[in-house]
């Protein structure tokens, strides 16, 4: 990894990965600072997401995941989370519209 090129990164796609990916596997993430869309649909395995380091994400992907808590990003207009959340702090997210927060286990 290097913090010069890592910090460049705006899109990463983890979806339909395999691998069981916790939240200390993903620690890494909250180093991308430019990185403004997160697709982790059908990770099972992860339960518990911080992105409130991510301060230009703007899309949150993760329907069909284990997630059950997720700590938002400032910037967030899109989270598509999975229906097994059961904590979500929605507070000072100016650019988040009910429209835009989907819950869907599909």
């Amino acid at each position: 990894y290097s913090s010069t090129l890592g910090s460049a990164i705006k899109k990463i796609n983890l979806s339909g990965n395999n691998t069981a990916m916790t939240s200390e596997t993903l620690d890494g993430l909250n180093s991308l600072i430019q990185l403004s869309e997160l697709d982790l649909q059908g990770l099972r395995s992860l339960t518990t997401l911080d992105i409130s380091n991510l301060i230009n994400l703007k899309t949150l992907k993760a329907k069909t995941s284990g997630l059950t808590s997720v700590a938002p990003g400032c910037l967030i207009e899109r989270l598509e989370l999975p229906t097994t959340i059961e904590v979500l702090s929605l507070t000072d997210l100016p650019l988040l519209t009910i429209n835009n927060l989907i819950i869907d286990g599909n």
